[in-house]
């Protein structure tokens, strides 16, 4: 039954003022479907909005199946509601089974509603163009008459109104729900910054700022340093890596922090990502800046600590300053690479700076807060003395040089060890000691010899009574022609001598000491004497011979 004036104005008032109450395009579609049906008193009605080139329910209400808005779809042109976006024209459906612009996906839809006739009007935009069309549908065919096509029409104008005001607000509330939510998200990034420099500032370490960083982005991160080697690890590493920052100075690379999870990092994540890899980045390159000055200090500190004549109350104040305490005792210790004794007249190779590293800490994890430089070309170690006992200290250091050689994929390492040190002035003379020590140790026969001062006899002695020029202003005028000959062809006269007076001038085991036909040796000894000029049999070129050898062991002279 038709409604009245009276009550289709009442149904249009109502309708407009629900409309103007809200900005929700979503409610507003559905107070037009439920207007619509209410004001031609039909039982059903949908709204479809133009996307694109397609038609798409947005709002329905009175059908039977629920089915009915998921399966409906029509590209503009096509049907009865395509050919009513295309054209902008209201049409009437009289019955639409025999409606010839029906499309068979759509006609089985509305069959089972039992729809036959109907309106479809544009839903025209305020500014031009179409935001969709209006359905209206009713059970007996020509039900719905051409006035109410009119009064749906201009039904579906106003609402169009309506409709584009929701849809122009709902725009501005997402606007403002994406603003807030990106001013919520900055906030939380500046208050992760902030606690992240906060932790970095207070000098904790950087496992606490990473483990934190990786909380709040719900992730599992891993700092490593410029090798590769963990740094830091906090989070479920096992997934893979989808983002990796490289951490960096304008003059080095401190590492690379990288993001381990299943799916992308979002925007917002791998900015803030990216932010906290520069504050990393500034606190590693502080913590370096701060260890290489204190390498630098404590080098040159200990330098001058083992050089003789610094003034004690200037290391004592320096020593304070670095937080070291010299009144506890220590031994001075060196270590170098062992030679063996085929290298007495040669210089000796330079400790790297990884091997030193690597002495370092197998010493250190025997003897905490032992300090270790590189100096010449030897690793410079003070060693606590905590017991009174140095069988013991030697028996760690050669545990620790054992160490060392293996991590070193096999470099075989000597150590001399010095004095107990109890003031700043004992350790001049200890560094002495040990320098010798080593010197001694690393052309022993196998590597790993720890020689303490006690063990260096006669070489100590010597090596107290005059500095090492004039040591070898003692031997060269007696060796220099071995050592000539040694360097400008090749020859082992030195080693030769050494070997046979080593061995009492015994020719068998002296041969086979140096792998050669007793015959063979016989020669070498007689070309020795030849260059010489002296007798082997003789006690006084002997005794001669031999102190020179010893002293040659120490300082190592040179065909120069």
């Amino acid at each position: 039954m038709a409604l009245t004036t009276a009550d289709r104005l009442t149904v249009l008032y109502a309708c407009g003022h629900l409309m103007a109450r809200t900005d929700d395009a979503s409610e507003v579609f559905q107070h037009v479907v439920d207007g619509a049906r209410q004001l031609l008193n039909a039982p059903a009605s949908w709204l479809a909005i133009v996307d694109g080139d397609d038609l798409r329910i947005a709002a329905h209400s009175g059908l039977r199946s629920a089915e009915m808005p998921l399966q409906w779809s029509l590209k503009v042109g096509q049907g009865v509601g395509g050919t009513v976006a295309a054209t902008g024209q209201p049409t009437l459906i009289r019955d639409y089974r025999r409606d010839p612009r029906r499309v068979s996906h759509v006609k089985l839809i509305i069959d089972q509603e039992d729809l036959r006739s109907g309106a479809v009007v544009p839903l025209p935009a305020p500014a031009g163009g179409l935001l969709g069309v209006l359905y209206v549908g009713d059970y007996p065919p020509g039900r719905i008459t051409s006035a109410d096509v009119n009064l749906l029409a201009l039904f579906a104008r106003a609402a169009a109104v309506a409709v584009e005001r929701a849809r122009h607000g709902t725009t501005l509330r997402r606007q403002s729900e994406a603003c807030e939510q990106a001013a919520g998200n900055l906030r939380r990034r500046l208050l992760l910054l902030q606690q992240l420099t906060g932790i970095l500032l207070t000098g904790a370490d950087v496992q606490q700022a990473v483990s934190l960083l990786a909380t709040e982005l719900d992730t599992g991160l891993e700092l490593c340093d410029p090798l590769g080697r963990v740094v830091a690890r906090a989070g479920q590493t096992e997934a893979p890596a989808v983002t990796q920052h490289p951490l960096a100075t304008a003059d080095a690379s401190l590492g690379t922090l990288t993001a381990h999870q299943y799916q992308d990092l979002d925007e917002p994540a791998a900015q803030l990502l990216g932010a906290a890899s520069g504050i990393l980045a500034l606190q590693l390159s502080r913590h370096r800046e701060r260890y290489e000055t204190e390498q630098r200090l404590h080098r040159q500190f200990l330098i001058d600590l083992l050089r003789p004549g610094t003034d004690r109350g200037e290391l004592m104040a320096r020593a304070s300053l670095l937080g070291l305490d010299l009144e506890s005792p220590r031994t001075v210790c060196c270590v170098g690479i062992h030679v063996g004794p085929k290298a007495l007249s040669a210089r000796p190779p330079v400790l790297t700076g990884r091997a030193l590293a690597t002495v370092e800490q197998a010493v250190t994890r025997r003897f905490p807060s032992s300090i270790a430089i590189l100096h010449g070309a030897a690793a410079v170690i003070l060693v606590p003395q905590t017991r009174p006992d140095r069988e013991a200290l030697v028996q760690g250091l050669r545990a620790a040089l054992a160490d060392a050689t293996q991590a070193l994929t096999g470099m075989q390492l000597s150590a001399g060890l010095g004095a107990v040190c109890l003031t700043p002035d004992d350790y001049a003379g200890s560094y002495q000691d040990a320098a010798l020590a080593l010197e001694l140790a690393r052309c022993r026969q196998a590597g790993g010899v720890v020689l303490a001062r006690e063990q260096l006899g006669i070489y100590g002695m010597l090596a107290r009574s005059l500095d090492p020029e004039g040591l070898r202003s003692c031997i060269l005028p007696m060796l220099a022609p071995l050592l000539r000959s040694d360097d400008q062809r090749g020859t082992e006269h030195l080693r030769t001598l050494r070997v046979y007076l080593a061995h009492d001038r015994h020719l068998q085991r002296a041969a086979d000491a140096l792998h050669l036909h007793v015959n063979s040796l016989r020669y070498r000894l007689r070309r020795i004497e030849q260059l010489l000029t002296v007798d082997l049999h003789n006690p006084d070129d002997l005794f001669h011979l031999e102190l020179a050898v010893r002293i040659a062991d120490v300082v190592r002279p040179t065909s120069n």
